[in-house]
């Protein structure tokens, strides 16, 4: 939510349905919403995944070929197409771009700070770092 408001436009939560939604309003008493993000979790043998999907340029026709999250009755949209909508002079921004902003507010959001690294193998050695020196006070 706060991603795409960092963009200029509106996004919000719709009850009862998951991700982030742009054009919320309410037309003869049924709420609108184009879906922008995903957010979920999986849990296979034990093991829990999560992640999110932002559609920043994203293929929206490809859409119709899944029922994303389940949701039948609402549009996907992207970043690209509601910059169109509300006429923002800026252009799309990068996938490196809106990942670096993402990474910010999430770190912002949760109160934590977000260290970038390369590939697992460098967290493994910046956590064996930290527990080292941990150990040596």
């Amino acid at each position: 939510i706060r991603l795409t408001g960092h963009f200029g436009i509106h996004a919000g939560r719709i009850a009862g349905l998951t991700g982030v939604w742009c054009g919320l309003g309410d037309e003869g008493g049924r709420a609108l919403g184009r879906k922008i993000a995903a957010i979920g979790i999986h849990v296979s043998r034990g093991i829990v995944t999560h992640g999110f999907a932002y559609n920043l340029t994203t293929r929206l026709e490809d859409f119709r070929l899944i029922n994303p999250c389940g949701i039948t009755d609402r549009p996907v949209t992207s970043l690209e197409i509601e910059l169109k909508l509300v006429e923002h002079p800026d252009p799309v921004p990068s996938l490196e771009t809106l990942a670096n902003h993402a990474a910010r507010l999430f770190g912002q959001v949760l109160g934590e700070q977000v260290v970038a690294v390369e590939d697992l193998s460098a967290l493994r050695g910046m956590i064996q770092e930290q527990l080292a020196a941990e150990v040596a006070e």
